[in-house]
């Protein structure tokens, strides 16, 4: 079985794609948010610094969010994706609007320790 590279440019265009074309774009972004997880998880299982195998599980949430609006409505999501750049806030304020549901850790988890400007990632992020 083969696999489908598709390019993924910083701006994608998604006027001048096929209904399909739109849903492969989608899913190759959410197979390598994918491989950014399991980076992730196995440099934690192997004792990785903690700040790498969060920026990667970050790094992970960021591109399947951004996958599954693109999945939703291609046509109004691709152009607010740089909007919302590495705001994993506003991502998923978006994505619980499309999904339904409501993000939150865990009763009783405790946030980091981290600078202040990592919070709301760290927030995202430590309880998976």
């Amino acid at each position: 079985m083969s696999s489908v590279q598709i390019p993924i440019d910083s701006h994608i265009e998604g006027a001048g794609w096929t209904d399909h074309g739109r849903y492969l774009i989608a899913a190759e972004w959410f197979r390598k948010g994918l491989n950014f997880y399991q980076a992730g998880a196995q440099l934690h299982a192997i004792g990785g610094h903690p700040y790498v195998c969060r920026n990667l599980l970050c790094q992970a949430i960021e591109i399947c969010g951004n996958s599954y609006l693109l999945h939703i409505d291609f046509s109004r999501y691709e152009p607010k994706l740089k909007r919302f750049g590495h705001d994993l806030v506003k991502l998923a304020e978006a994505v619980q609007g499309e999904a339904g549901v409501r993000f939150a850790p865990p009763a009783g988890a405790v946030a980091c320790s981290e600078p202040a400007v990592f919070q709301a990632a760290s927030s995202l992020c430590f309880w998976i």
